[in-house]
C-alpha cells in the first residue's frame, strides 16, 4: 500500500513539474523575444496591408526580386509579388530590400532601367525572371523621405519554384 502511494505521488510531482518547465520555457521562448528567430511566412499583400504586425519580426516572403539601376530617389532593390511587366494595371504589391548587395545581386529577376524591364541572367529559362524567397527582419524607417517606410532587411534569399 505504501509503495502505490508513493509511485502516485512521485507521478503527479513529475507531471507536476513538466508543466511548470513547459510554461517556464514559453515565458521565456516568448518574453524574451527569442520567437525573433523563427521567421514567419507572409504574402507582400499582407505586410503592405497590415504593416505593423510584422515591424521588428523575422518573415520570409516570396516574389520577383527588382533592382533599380537608373539614378533616383529611394530603395536599390524591391520584391514584388508579381512580374511587374505583366501586372501593369493590377495591384502588385511590392517591399522594399535593403542589405548586401553580395547576398541580393546573385538573385536578381529583374532591372529596370527607367524605361522598361530587363530580365537578368539566372538559372530559370530564357526571358523568365526566377521567384526567390527572401528572409529578414521587416524594419520600419521611420521618418525616413526619400524612400519606402517599411522594408526587409535581408539575411538570406533562395531561388523557389
Amino acid at each position: 500500500m505504501l509503495k502505490q502511494n508513493l509511485k502516485r505521488v512521485t507521478i503527479n510531482h513529475l507531471i507536476v513539474l513538466a508543466i511548470i518547465l513547459v510554461s517556464a520555457g514559453s515565458v521565456l521562448f516568448f518574453g524574451l523575444g527569442l520567437s525573433r528567430t523563427y521567421s514567419t511566412d507572409v504574402s507582400l499583400r499582407e505586410l503592405n496591408e497590415h504593416p505593423s504586425n510584422y515591424v521588428n519580426k523575422k518573415v520570409k516572403a516570396v516574389g520577383y526580386l527588382i533592382k533599380y539601376a537608373a539614378p533616383h530617389f529611394g530603395d536599390t532593390y524591391s520584391l514584388c509579388e508579381g512580374d511587374p511587366r505583366n501586372l501593369y494595371f493590377a495591384y502588385n504589391p511590392c517591399i522594399a530590400i535593403t542589405g548586401t548587395p553580395s547576398i541580393i545581386d546573385p538573385y536578381i529577376g529583374l532591372i529596370y532601367n527607367e524605361t522598361n524591364y530587363e530580365v537578368a541572367l539566372s538559372p530559370c529559362s530564357f526571358a523568365v525572371p526566377c521567384r526567390v524567397i527572401v528572409t529578414g527582419v521587416f524594419i520600419d524607417r521611420n521618418g525616413i523621405v526619400d524612400a519606402s517606410q517599411y522594408a526587409i532587411e535581408v539575411s538570406s534569399v533562395t531561388f523557389t519554384e
